[in-house]
């Protein structure tokens, strides 16, 4: 099973690319602090996303952001200038969740960002066992001012 689960935040603005055949890639770093032995360390984690998630993170996560990924490890490598393999591990994300940004004011106004908030993690912490569909987990429209209030808990 290849499975992480991380809650830190983004240590820089994610970098937005495309492929050639146009598909969209997200590449960004996550900090996580941890405590051992009665000493703060600090891990920065490379990941990427792709498609809808990695077009959600290009426009709407910045740095500092806290989020919790849901993904899997990869492992890559390719040739440096000096002909030397070089091996990359990072997290691909699967999915995403925003858990404080400073950001959320411009989120608000744009009903596109309240959208993909929901669509792009709708599973995000659905029970196996639960009878909870995609359907009952969306945002509801009629009531836009308080549609993103579970993204930032200082806010309420």
């Amino acid at each position: 099973m290849n499975r992480v689960f991380l809650v830190g935040n983004l240590t820089s603005d994610p970098i937005a690319k495309q492929t050639s055949t146009g598909k969209s890639m997200s590449s960004f770093s996550v900090a996580i602090n941890e405590k051992m032995n009665n000493q703060n360390r600090t891990m920065f984690i490379p990941c990427k996303a792709w498609d809808r998630r990695a077009d959600f993170i290009n426009a709407y996560l910045k740095k500092g952001d806290t989020v919790v990924i849901d993904g899997k490890l990869d492992r890559r490598s390719y040739a440096n200038k000096e002909g030397k393999n070089v091996y990359v591990t990072e997290v691909i994300v699967e999915q995403i969740k925003p858990v404080r940004t400073k950001h959320t004011s411009v989120a608000k106004e744009d009903s596109l960002a309240k959208e993909e908030l929901v669509s792009v993690n709708d599973n995000f912490d659905v029970d196996q066992n639960s009878q909870e569909t995609n359907e009952t987990k969306k945002a509801p429209n009629e009531n836009k001012e308080d549609t993103l209030d579970w993204i930032n808990d200082e806010e309420k």
